[in-house]
């Protein structure tokens, strides 16, 4: 008799389960119907609004590439024989890359040359990027670049703020390039 009562509570039970987890999924569902609606646009964006977006993307992703881009150029040690430009070098447009190889040679054979060159570590962090300029059908930004530079020669390190400006311009299939940077 106990077996019988308690395969009944356990019915009971089961059919209460049940009906809560029926209810809740009826709640879920309304509530699902209901934030459905409210997200709704309330308008259909227009072809400007679609363009104004797709601009602000592009300025985006120039001002986190220029961030990017001044990181590598402006980090490099006095062993690591120019690699930060080489790395570079596959965000340039061809010519650039070119210009930036033979500068490379030059300074490899000034520097087999020279003796007891110290040795110089420079550390760059961008911290903020500000669009200076830019021509938004020819998609191209210049760029300027506020950076934290921890300086080593020796053992001595200064801590300085630097500024870049880095040009950046839009190829192909939104690929960005390189075109110019300078330490001010």
């Amino acid at each position: 008799m106990a077996t019988s009562v308690f395969k009944k509570l356990g019915i009971v039970s089961l059919a209460l389960v049940f009906v809560v987890f029926a209810g809740l999924g009826c709640a879920g569902s309304s509530s699902s119907q209901n934030s459905s609606q409210s997200q709704q646009p309330t308008s259909t964006p227009t072809t400007s609004d679609t363009a104004t977006d797709t601009t602000n993307q592009d300025q985006t992703n120039a001002l986190t590439f220029a961030k990017e881009v001044v990181n590598l150029y402006g980090t490099y040690s006095s062993t690591s024989h120019y690699s930060n430009l080489k790395e570079l070098e596959r965000f340039m447009l061809s010519d650039k890359a070119t210009a930036t190889e033979q500068f490379i040679n030059d300074q490899l054979a000034k520097e087999s040359s020279a003796t007891n060159s110290p040795y110089v570590n420079v550390t760059t962090k961008a911290s903020d990027a500000t669009v200076a300029t830019q021509d938004i059908t020819k998609k191209t930004w210049t760029i300027t670049v506020t950076a934290q530079e921890d300086r080593t020669i020796e053992k001595d390190t200064q801590t300085n703020t630097v500024m870049y400006t880095a040009v950046i311009i839009s190829g192909t299939g939104q690929r960005l390039y390189l075109d110019t940077i300078t330490k001010k």
